[in-house]
């Protein structure tokens, strides 16, 4: 179970370059290749956390423009549909 978790903690490196390939995981799980060493810190955010902001807000942006859009629409058509109701004397209603 030991390898199998450190294999997965490689796996899920922040970093994609930094992760095994598909043939050198199967060999640690194997037992043909030796796991890696577990580092006694985490790794580094390899990516900007300023960038998921922006793209977050843009979202939202987005998505308020959409609802205002929607609730100026002057009015909503639902289509009518003939509703056949069975009665208590299985005669249609």
């Amino acid at each position: 179970m030991w390898r199998v978790m450190v294999v997965g903690l490689a796996c899920s490196h922040p970093d994609p370059e930094a992760r095994p390939t598909m043939r050198s995981v199967v060999q640690m799980l194997i037992g043909e290749a030796d796991v890696p060493v577990v580092p006694k810190s985490r790794p580094t955010m390899s990516f900007s956390t300023s960038h998921l902001l922006l793209s977050l807000q843009d979202t939202l942006s987005d998505c308020n423009t959409l609802a205002l859009n929607s609730s100026r629409s002057s009015s909503w058509s639902v289509p009518e549909h003939n509703v056949m109701i069975r009665g208590d004397d299985d005669h249609m209603v």
